[in-house]
């Protein structure tokens, strides 16, 4: 068997060592021009173990370099770490000329608290004699940068509305809600930070009485901006005077939440009620229940309100409620009510805008207003006027027929009064007759007709109206229409009311 020289040197080779009890030996390595001698190991290496993969870090963490240094070329190595900015490639030596004595595991703690907003290549490197090696980290390093941020306003205590600048008071506008400027700036690196402001009526943000006025984004550059608050907190409007504390809450998803104290408070005082403006109607606001105005008594105060004053107006006092009818009477004459002067009052003494005294009776009070143009518009009052001399005196006062009303035999008119008896003992009787005088002594012509002869005033209802068919009787004519009231049963009557209408009767032949 014939063995090759390129198997045969294995072979001898291990019998040699064999032979001469070697337990280690070089390596020999082969090549294509056969037997050559080995590499010679590098004298200088760093290996970068960690960070081995890129990552973000809030700004303040501290982060691990771990390195291995190998040294064999006898000399002492000098070690630096340096940060390189990713953004303008500047270089931050964060260990420089370390003195490393042998060689072996390294580490270096990279404190990113002054280092925000930043992305770093970590390079190691060492010089050793002539010697010179430098290696770059797999992984960078990526420090989210802290949000920046800091009120500017309101630097001192300031009161809500306090400084809200007078209303024209010739202008209809109604003044701006008081309002109380919040202002700060604020940027983060990144452009993804938020801002929350809070008002808290007390400095513990935790004690659950906080509520959120605004909030917003901060962007990468610093900028300014403002809110103007209402004083208005989330639950409604305050009740009572309340002081309030500015407070801002800073997050940005990676570092941890803070908070930033405002620099003064803002009270809010308990807003005034707002005066409602008073809405005025047309009426008459006294009289508003029936009420006795006695002659022994000077003056009556008749009190009413105008809804749009700069106007005309006129008071009368009527027997019905019929203003146009010739029956009422004017008792004030063409006043004018100028504007602001919507509530108003008139002392009357008892007589027309003549001066003449007005009979007793039962009024209803009314009130007449010109605009000036358009028809007047009436109001009446609520409560009628009983006017008289004695507070037991009964008093009449016919309704209807309020305008003539023309019949022929048979037909029916009814006749409707008011009457008010304190003692309520009269009784009413009604006539007719062809003169407007009632109650005469002495006849001059026809006697009067009585067409009911006694009815009892007490109570209401159906005892205020008669009707009456004109019987085949009663001659054709014009009648005045009487009512009287009695208390005594003795001539003569205690008042007796005319009709302002009367009873027309034709004659059947024309």
């Amino acid at each position: 068997m014939r063995i090759s020289n390129a198997t045969l040197l294995p072979i001898i080779l291990g019998g040699l060592l064999t032979l001469s009890g070697a337990t280690c030996f070089p390596i020999i390595e082969f090549g294509d021009d056969g037997l050559t001698e080995p590499t010679p190991p590098e004298p200088l290496t760093v290996s970068v173990r960690f960070p081995s993969a890129s990552r973000e870090v809030p700004q303040g963490t501290v982060v691990n370099i771990d390195w291995t240094l190998s040294n064999n070329t006898g000399s002492d190595a000098i070690a630096s770490v340096i940060l390189r900015d990713r953004g303008d490639l500047s270089n931050t030596i964060l260990v420089g000329g370390q003195r490393i004595l042998g060689g072996g595991p390294q580490r270096v703690d990279f404190d990113t608290t002054n280092f925000g907003g930043r992305r770093f290549d970590i390079l190691i490197q060492v010089l050793a004699g002539s010697d010179f090696v430098e290696e770059t980290a797999e992984g960078q390093i990526t420090v989210n940068g802290l949000p920046a941020f800091e009120f500017t306003e309101p630097f001192e205590p300031v009161v809500l509305g306090a400084d809200q600048p007078e209303q024209d008071p010739n202008s209809d506008e109604p003044p701006p809600d008081p309002t109380v400027t919040i202002r700060w700036i604020g940027s983060d690196a990144e452009g993804d930070g938020t801002v929350t402001i809070f008002g808290d009526t007390d400095l513990d943000h935790e004690s659950g009485n906080e509520f959120e006025i605004t909030s917003g984004s901060l962007s990468a550059d610093a900028v300014f901006d403002q809110f103007e608050w209402d004083g208005v907190p989330a639950d409604g409007p305050v009740e009572e005077e309340t002081v309030f504390n500015l407070y801002a809450e800073i997050s940005d998803g990676v570092n941890e939440d803070f908070i930033v104290e405002g620099l003064a408070t803002i009270t809010v005082p308990l807003p005034e009620e707002e005066e409602e403006e008073e809405v005025f109607a047309l009426e008459i606001t006294d009289p508003n229940m029936d009420t006795d105005f006695l002659t022994s008594e000077a003056m009556f105060t008749i009190g009413y309100t105008i809804d749009d004053p700069n106007v005309l107006i006129d008071l009368g006092v009527d027997l019905d409620d019929n203003h146009t009818n010739g029956n009422e009477t004017l008792i004030l004459f063409q006043e004018f009510i100028e504007k602001g002067a919507n509530e108003n009052s008139f002392d009357w003494d008892g007589t027309d805008k003549d001066g003449n005294v007005v009979p007793n009776g039962i009024y209803r009070t009314y009130l007449v207003v010109n605009r000036g143009s358009g028809t007047p518009q009436i109001v009446d009052a609520e409560g009628l006027l009983f006017r008289r001399a004695n507070e037991n005196d009964p008093l009449i006062a016919l309704l209807d027929p309020g305008v003539d009303n023309t019949k022929d035999i048979g037909e029916s008119i009814t006749f409707r009064w008011r009457d008010e008896d304190p003692d309520e003992t009269a009784v009413i009787r009604l006539t007719l007759d062809d003169d407007p005088d009632p109650d005469e002594a002495v006849e001059t012509d026809e006697a009067e007709i009585e067409i009911l002869p006694e009815r009892d005033a007490a109570g209401d209802g159906v005892r205020d109206t008669f009707a009456y068919s004109v019987p085949n009787t009663l001659a054709p004519g014009t009648y005045y229409i009487f009512a009287y009231i009695d208390a005594d049963g003795a001539a003569p009557f205690d008042h007796v009311s005319v009709a302002p209408g009367r009873l027309i009767v034709e004659d059947p032949d024309g």
